[in-house]
């Protein structure tokens, strides 16, 4: 066993709903935690009586009673009463132990917990969209053909011009102008 010691970074004053042990989890009504995987607000420093002002360690490390054998690295929930036991599924993390302690009811050092952790595990859906673009590209093909014929009494010219245009994109779309132009001359 190590020496235990704290380091709070941030403290904050409840005052006490109801009777409050100290070294003990306390819930956001500045009472006693007294259900296992309770949210805890943080750790009190002292026992008061109800409506007495306490200290309250929100932030940092801090000592707290094991209600149970601890390890470094386990997360810590709540017992029924207010003591440091590891958290199950489902249940709010309220710190995480700094240096182990093998016997229950003596003091722990734990990192409280800022941001409050549930184990309760997530499933999260991603969809992916995805587009896709296809450049256009168009084709046009051109031809002509002339006729000319030669006789006494008239000039016949007939010209006989062909375009045709494709346009290829995501879907095929296909367009076909045709142009007939026939001069007659007399």
């Amino acid at each position: 066993m190590g020496l235990h010691t704290e380091k709070p970074r941030r403290k904050t004053t409840g005052v006490a709903s109801g009777a409050v042990t100290g070294r003990r989890f306390i819930n956001y009504s500045d009472a006693q935690c007294n259900a296992k995987g309770q949210l805890a607000k943080g750790i009190a420093m002292d026992s008061a009586i109800d409506g007495q002002t306490f200290a309250i360690i929100v932030d940092g490390t801090g000592l707290i009673t094991a209600g149970e054998a601890l390890g470094v690295g386990d997360k810590v929930t709540t017992n029924g009463l207010g003591k440091a036991v590891i958290a199950g599924r489902g249940e709010y993390i309220n710190g995480v132990v700094m240096r182990a302690q093998s016997l229950a009811d003596q003091l722990v050092e734990i990192r409280v917990s800022g941001n409050t952790v549930s184990t309760v595990p997530t499933t999260t859906t991603t969809s992916t969209s995805t587009s896709t673009t296809t450049s256009s590209s168009s084709t046009t093909s051109t031809s002509s053909s002339t006729t000319s014929s030669s006789s006494t009494t008239a000039s016949t010219i007939s010209t006989t011009s062909t375009t045709m245009t494709t346009t290829t994109t995501s879907m095929t779309t296909t367009t076909s102008t045709t142009t007939t132009t026939t001069v007659t001359t007399a």
